[in-house]
């Protein structure tokens, strides 16, 4: 994946502006406005749905898997805190994202892990937990939520666009109909410039999370 692929991604998520359900049917009410969940639950596609969403249950859990197996692998290469061994850093890590997808440390970490938020808390967590510095927890807490990023994109993001482009199909929205306008003037109001996705990338390469206090 291309790093600035990757970063309009994450400026995407920051913004709330994937193209959901519930935002392509304001965008393009005409093309949209009957589009429902694309997993066929027949609901409307918005956030809440595809934290919710049966279909989506087993793919939040092997997000999880991926990302505490990857956490820990982080974890073990760093000097500070691999002496602690596997079995601690498992537990912290648990202790942070949850056993289960279902778990209420799971989704709480999930919902603000996709506004490229995390709560304050965790990363002093992290500190503590593991006896490192702020700074070593920061950059810690960037990693993990990239892996959750990354995992989410791959497992979640991308088959979900493959129905999608299945749904248009079949409906004969053609990539023409998709970038014309409905109204007079193109609205780009909502889209990510350069400057932020710039911003964002520093953010993250400097280990920066965007975190909130709770």
């Amino acid at each position: 994946m291309r790093l600035n692929y990757l970063w309009t991604f994450i400026a995407k998520l920051f913004h709330k502006i994937l193209p959901l359900g519930s935002i392509l049917a304001i965008r393009k009410p005409r093309l949209y406005k009957e589009m429902k969940c694309i997993m066929k639950c027949n609901k409307k596609e918005n956030w809440n749905h595809l934290f919710e969403c049966q279909a989506y249950e087993m793919a939040w859990e092997k997000i999880l898997e991926i990302t505490t197996k990857e956490s820990i692998i982080i974890c073990l290469k760093q000097k500070q805190i691999r002496g602690q061994g596997e079995v601690f850093i498992r537990k912290v890590l648990q202790n942070l994202l949850g056993v289960t997808a279902k778990s209420e440390k799971f989704q709480k970490f999930q919902q603000l892990a996709l506004e490229v938020k995390v709560e304050t808390l965790l990363t002093t967590k992290l500190q503590k937990d593991f006896k490192i510095s702020l700074t070593e927890a920061q950059t810690l807490m960037a990693n993990i939520l990239i892996r959750f990023i990354l995992a989410f994109k791959e497992l979640i993001w991308k088959p979900r666009c493959e129905q999608v482009i299945l749904w248009e199909k079949r409906r004969g929205i053609s990539r023409t109909d998709k970038i014309t306008s409905e109204s007079k003037g193109k609205d780009n109001s909502n889209q990510p410039s350069e400057s932020k996705v710039s911003l964002l990338g520093k953010e993250i390469n400097g280990y920066l999370c965007k975190e909130i206090h709770m």
